[in-house]
């Protein structure tokens, strides 16, 4: 899974699932060492939706379904939990086809600065384009209230633009899924981190 999917991921979730279901989305890089990183990405689906997907799964291969390359988790209450995780190189992650990929620039010795294009996730949902009524109404109906936790952690985090944890140790944002389909984040310019590393 490469890093470009902080978009990619948002449009994932918002448009193959969008006949399926109501999810939530968290996704962590920790900075493991001045050269490499761990992803970790959660998602949550919503017990009434997860029973729609399962029963669509029984009927046939799903190869763009839910949960189809990380670890699924059922809960006792219906709702079900997606974690996949990646570990590796800085390069491992990174797209040279994706002109809006995160990035990694080291900035001294332990500390890299992670930038987070917020115009490459907003571009892949198609952000701030006109939606008629019925569309709206019926995206709202799925995402009101639903949103995507973007975090980046470390030894510790030395600058950003995004909210740092009561440790220090990490920085992190929600976005409404909404407000991204609105372009309404109100986001200005990139997010970025830059994280002092082990």
């Amino acid at each position: 899974m490469k890093l470009s999917i902080f978009g990619k991921l948002i449009a994932t979730s918002t448009l193959a699932l969008a006949l399926t279901g109501c999810i939530d989305v968290e996704m962590d890089v920790a900075l493991t060492s001045e050269t490499t990183a761990r992803t970790t990405t959660t998602q949550i689906m919503s017990a009434e939706f997860y029973e729609m997907v399962s029963m669509e799964g029984e009927e046939g291969s799903d190869e763009e379904g839910f949960c189809v390359e990380g670890e699924l988790t059922e809960n006792a209450d219906g709702s079900a939990i997606c974690v996949e995780v990646q570990e590796g190189p800085f390069a491992d992650f990174l797209d040279a086809d994706e002109e809006q990929s995160m990035t990694f620039t080291q900035e001294g010795p332990n500390l890299v600065r992670v930038t987070l294009p917020m115009g490459g996730v907003e571009a892949e949902v198609g952000a701030g384009e006109e939606m008629d009524e019925e569309t709206r109404a019926m995206m709202a109906s799925m995402f009101e209230g639903r949103t995507v936790t973007l975090s980046v952690s470390g030894v510790e985090i030395v600058e950003t633009n995004m909210e740092k944890s009561a440790d220090g140790k990490s920085a992190s944002i929600v976005l409404d899924f909404m407000d991204i389909f609105d372009g309404e984040t109100g986001i200005d310019g990139d997010l970025f981190a830059l994280v002092r590393t082990p």
